[in-house]
């Protein structure tokens, strides 16, 4: 089994911007062996954006409870989600949306989602929402 460290060294990259995890149940423990060296260092992740789709079969809220905050913790937010409908349209006799589809996004770090530190602002530039400022 690969590292995401090592994954990243193996092919040149320093910075992912979107990690797609889709791994059928496995999500919590490897998202927690993935996320826990991050969370025990301070160090920002090496992604701009996370897309998963949660399984949450067999979890009790204390253990989902403890998972999410973990990924909190890291700096991921979520921004986006949807029921997997198929799941949910084939699985009528459980009742449940066991099934979800998620995108978080890194706030910690220095990533394109959060900061473009490519691009400098000019004299007339502001924010949309602040009014410009006055001289």
């Amino acid at each position: 089994m690969y590292t995401i460290e090592t994954l990243m060294k193996m092919n040149g990259h320093t910075h992912i911007d979107i990690l797609k995890i889709d791994i059928e149940g496995y999500e919590f423990a490897t998202l927690t062996t993935l996320l826990k060296p991050y969370v025990n260092s301070g160090a920002p992740l090496p992604f701009g954006q996370l897309q998963l789709e949660i399984h949450i079969w067999e979890k009790t809220f204390p253990q989902y409870l403890a998972w999410w905050e973990m990924l909190e913790s890291t700096g991921l937010r979520p921004f986006w989600t949807e029921p997997n409908l198929v799941y949910q349209n084939y699985n009528k006799k459980k009742g449940t949306a066991d099934l979800a589809e998620y995108s978080f996004l890194n706030v910690k770090g220095d990533n394109i989602f959060i900061k473009d530190s490519h691009r400098r602002p000019g004299p007339g530039d502001h924010h949309p929402h602040h009014p410009p400022t006055r001289d």
